[in-house]
Order: structure tokens, then sequence, then C-alpha cells
């Protein structure tokens, strides 16, 4: 998708919420969250201050965690948060999609660092 088609910037000083909705986005051992939960060209995301944690837990199953970084540093590395409307929830005006338009290799790399950024809200207990 084109820039142009995109939607409007989130702002570089908002927190990001990211929902753990897979076992394969933790690392249990370490009690934080896997590089494979931003290794996707695009993924969805909540901005924190439009949406709590409860309120964005709620749109996913019982025992999701969730984790938050900053929009500035995440551009940074390549990771573009859009305030974009989710088909599945009309009404979530908190909802952002993330872009990362790199090669998959890179986007992986892009994906460890952006781990440092990264805070762990509520771990998950997926089972």
């Amino acid at each position: 998708m084109s820039d142009a088609a995109r939607g409007p910037e989130v702002p570089a000083n908002e927190t990001l919420s990211r929902a753990i909705t897979s076992r394969d986005w933790w690392v249990a051992a370490e009690n934080r969250v896997s590089s494979a939960a931003f290794a996707f060209p695009v993924f969805s995301v909540d901005v924190a201050s439009l949406a709590t944690s409860e309120q964005t837990l709620t749109r996913f199953r019982s025992g999701s965690g969730m984790v938050q970084f900053e929009s500035g540093p995440a551009r940074q590395l390549g990771f573009d948060a859009r305030i974009e409307r989710d088909e599945n929830f009309p009404a979530n005006l908190a909802h952002a999609n993330v872009y990362c338009d790199l090669p998959k290799g890179e986007r992986k790399r892009r994906a460890q660092q952006l781990l440092s950024l990264t805070s762990v809200v509520r771990a998950p207990a997926l089972g």
C-alpha cells in the first residue's frame, strides 16, 4: 500500500499497544515478547492514549498478553504506525496498523531491534 493510501501517521510521542495472542510471540523462559510478534509487513496495534490496556484486551481471547513501545523510535527502525480503521472492530478508534516495508530478512532483523524498545504490560497466559 502506498503512503498516500495509508491513514495519518501516529505521532512520535504516542505509545502503541500490541496484543500477544500466540505462544509463538512469547519467550516464557525470559518473560519477554518474541520478535515474531513484529516480523510481519503489517501488524495491528492500539494507540495507548486512546484505549486502556483492558479495552484493547477485551477484543482478544482470554489469556492474551500485551506489550507496548513508542511510535517515534519504532518509526526510526522502519515500523511506520498509521491510524486506520479496523474492519473487524469499526468502533475501535484507537486502532492503527504498523507497516514495515522492508524485505523479510531485514524486517526480522529490525523486529529483533524493536524488542529493546518494548515493555511488557501483561504477560500472556495462553493455554
